[in-house]
C-alpha cells in the first residue's frame, strides 16, 4: 500500500511543516493503513504530535528507504511520492 494512492495534500506535515488540519487528517488516516501490524495507531485528531512525527520516521525508513528520516511530508516530496 502507498501514501501517495489518491492522497493529496496543500501544505507540510511533520517537523516544520505548515501542519493544516486537513492535511494532517489525511496523513494521519494514510500513516495508520501503512503502519506495521502490531503498531499502535495514531489517534487521527488532526494535530501533529510527537507520534505522528514518530510515524512519519517510521514510514520514511521502512517504505522510503531514508536513512536520515526528516520527520516532513511534503505535497510533492519523495515520502508521498515513493512510499
Amino acid at each position: 500500500m502507498s501514501l501517495s494512492r489518491h492522497v493529496r495534500i496543500t501544505a507540510s506535515v511533520g517537523k516544520g511543516g505548515t501542519n493544516r488540519r486537513d492535511d494532517v487528517l489525511t496523513i494521519q488516516e494514510r500513516l495508520n493503513s501503512n503502519l506495521p501490524k502490531y503498531t499502535p495507531r495514531l489517534r487521527v485528531d488532526g494535530l501533529c504530535g510527537f507520534r505522528t512525527f514518530e510515524a512519519i520516521c517510521k514510514i520514511q525508513q521502512n517504505l522510503v528507504g531514508m536513512s536520515s528520516p526528516d520527520g516532513r511530508i511534503d505535497p510533492r516530496g519523495p515520502t508521498l511520492r515513493l512510499a
